[in-house]
């Protein structure tokens, strides 16, 4: 059991696994469901919302990696 979490933590902070996650995330608001016999259906907004922190958390790390990335660009441009 706690291989298995080992493995979903390291597996969590890629990148692979927030894009999966928003995709499920938007395609399930074109699928419709059955709950208790009525079908149901998930708006875009609400799978976005959903979403959020996924995005958040591709978006921060991109930022971060091109922070990153330019700060070692000025050092490098300064010697």
């Amino acid at each position: 059991m706690a291989r298995v979490q080992i493995m979903s933590m390291i597996s969590s902070i890629t990148p692979n696994y927030h894009f999966g996650r928003i995709a499920e995330y938007i395609l399930g608001a074109y699928a419709v469901g059955e709950v208790g016999g009525t079908a149901t259906s998930v708006t875009l907004i609400s799978s976005l919302a959903y979403a959020l922190p996924n995005i958040l958390v591709l978006v921060a790390a991109t930022i971060l990696l091109f922070i990153i990335s330019y700060m070692i660009f000025l050092r490098q441009e300064i010697r």
